[in-house]
């Protein structure tokens, strides 16, 4: 969700209105609020963009495969995958401000 505040100030030069015009812009104004709130998330499983919650350990002599639960590292450790889903990380899931300024000659 995104968030705009506009106010436009008239004024008079040479007897013509023109008009000023400040406007400020809040992306992803719900992670300003909270920043649990407006976050992305991707699957992931052992490997980046995999959705597979099983890997291949090893396949045996006749051709059946040993399967094995998935991991992920959090924090420099190694855990069992405990979820499909991951926070993505870039400037989307952040909140950014912009402030705009604009003069409308009549």
């Amino acid at each position: 969700m995104d968030l705009t505040v506009m106010q436009e100030l008239h004024i008079k030069v040479g007897g013509v209105r023109n008009t000023f015009q400040i406007r400020a812009d809040i992306l992803n104004f719900g992670n300003m609020l909270n920043n649990e709130w407006g976050v992305g998330q991707q699957i992931t499983s052992g490997s980046f963009n995999n959705a597979n919650p099983l890997t291949v350990a090893s396949v045996a002599a006749d051709g059946t495969p040993n399967l094995r639960m998935a991991t992920r590292v959090v924090g420099g450790q190694t855990i069992l995958l405990d979820t499909p889903f991951v926070k993505s990380i870039n400037v989307n899931n952040v909140w950014q401000a912009q402030l705009g300024v604009r003069y409308i000659f009549n």
